[in-house]
């Protein structure tokens, strides 16, 4: 059996990507952040409608993410506000 986890490499390139886009910055307190302390999080949450889109995803440090809950991440008290994330980010219907 293969040690190889296609999972493991996807989750790295997302990662890697949103990084990239979002400056290796936790987009709740601006903490620099490597691959194995990003979580990747849904801006509007899936709860209520956000969808798993590239322009709906940003990374958070596991504090603010648990900070964040199911709240818009601009909108979750304790958190900056950041400047990559739109506020009009709305659910596609």
């Amino acid at each position: 059996m293969s040690s190889y986890d296609a999972q493991t490499d996807y989750r790295v390139l997302i990662v890697k990507t949103l990084a990239d886009r979002d400056g290796w910055l936790c987009s709740g307190c601006g903490k620099p952040l490597g691959i194995s302390d990003a979580q990747i999080d849904h801006i509007v949450p899936k709860s209520v409608g956000g969808k798993t889109r590239w322009g709906n995803l940003t990374l958070l440090c596991r504090s603010c993410n648990q900070l964040k809950g199911a709240s818009h991440v601009n909108k979750a008290k304790g958190l900056r506000n950041n400047p990559y994330i739109r506020e009009d980010e709305e659910p596609e219907t």
